[in-house]
Order: C-alpha cells, then sequence, then structure tokens
C-alpha cells in the first residue's frame, strides 16, 4: 500500500515504523510492528487515519499498570502526603480536577498518566490523561484530569520529543464542534 510523507513523519514522530491499514479497516485489523494489543472495546475506532491509529497505539502503551493494578492512580498522592511539611498540608484533600476547571490557568507540565476511559461518548477519545503538574499561582502540585484528542496527542509529541518538564495552560476553543463540543488544548500562557 502505498503511503504519503504525512503518515509516514506521523509513525516516525510517534516512535517507529508502524505497518498501516487502509482507511476502510478498523483500526482492530491494523497490523503493527510494535506489538501493542489495543483493546476491542477501544478497537471501533472504524475508519481512522494512520495519526489517529498510531495516537490510540501510543496510548495504549502508555496505560499505566493496566486495570488491573489498583495501587497506579495512589502513588503521587500518596508521596505528597509524605512530603507535606505541617498538619494542614497532611490533611488536605487531593483530588485530580478537570480540564474544564483549569482553563487559562498556568501551570508546568511534570508528567502524566493515561486511564482508558469508562464513558464512550461516540467520537471522543477512549482514553484520558492524568497530568502531573505543578500550579504556578499557588506551586501546589496538581492532577489535572482530560480526556481531549489533541491535548492527548500534544503529549504524545511533548513525551517524543523529550520536552517534559514544560510550561502551558488548557484552553477551549472559542465556537463549538458541531456536536456541541468546545475542545480543549495546551497553549504556551501568555
Amino acid at each position: 500500500m502505498a503511503r504519503n510523507k504525512a503518515e509516514d513523519a506521523t509513525t516516525a514522530s510517534m516512535g517507529g515504523t508502524q505497518q498501516m491499514a487502509a482507511p476502510e479497516e478498523t483500526f482492530a485489523d491494523a497490523q503493527t510492528v510494535t506489538g501493542v494489543v489495543v483493546p476491542a472495546e477501544v478497537g471501533t475506532i472504524a475508519t481512522a487515519g494512520p495519526a489517529i491509529r498510531t495516537l490510540v497505539e501510543w496510548l495504549e502503551s502508555q496505560v499505566s499498570g493496566g486495570d488491573a493494578d489498583p495501587f497506579a492512580g495512589l502513588e503521587s498522592m500518596i508521596r505528597q502526603v509524605f512530603e507535606a511539611d505541617t498538619p494542614a498540608d497532611v490533611l488536605k484533600e487531593r483530588i485530580p480536577v478537570s480540564g474544564k476547571s483549569f482553563l487559562r490557568k498556568p501551570f508546568v507540565l511534570n508528567g502524566f498518566s493515561v486511564t482508558r476511559s469508562e464513558f464512550s461518548e461516540g467520537d471522543g477519545c477512549p482514553y484520558y490523561l492524568n497530568l502531573q503538574a505543578t500550579d504556578e499561582r499557588t506551586g501546589e502540585t496538581v492532577v489535572i484530569n482530560i480526556g481531549s484528542w489533541i491535548v492527548c496527542a500534544q503529549v504524545a509529541a511533548l513525551v517524543n520529543a523529550d520536552s517534559l518538564p514544560v510550561r502551558c495552560e488548557i484552553r477551549e476553543k472559542d465556537k463549538p464542534t458541531s456536536k456541541g463540543f468546545y475542545p480543549l488544548r495546551l497553549h504556551m500562557p501568555e
């Protein structure tokens, strides 16, 4: 099958060479060199182009400990408790915040983990990121949950370029999509 330069650049930038499926095939039918197995419920992204398939494969390869690891999400919260200096810091509730509740608030993206989403919203991303960040306004460590396709791609590209930590903020598109969603993406703070 013939591939164009954009497809080659996308797969090369996401970690290597990949055998691409024809656009009319489902993702589950795609052959990959990396051997990452994508769960069937995620593999229903029919007619996905090579960039989306590559991103889904990368996200699946990053899932922290999978669903079988009940401790994957607790590590950073327990570390924060152990590193606390005051009783108030020890007793502070540490819950993740949504990307929408963190719009236009500058932060340093220090790391991330990936979780499979329990929600199926048609063409929405079947994964979400748990961004480990430092709020620049307060200096506090915060976990920001976000399931935007574009943010997932941006984080993958930043990781591939070895560009973490990085200063950024989340912005929402001014106009909704045809389905009424306001897509989120990362930007450099102004």
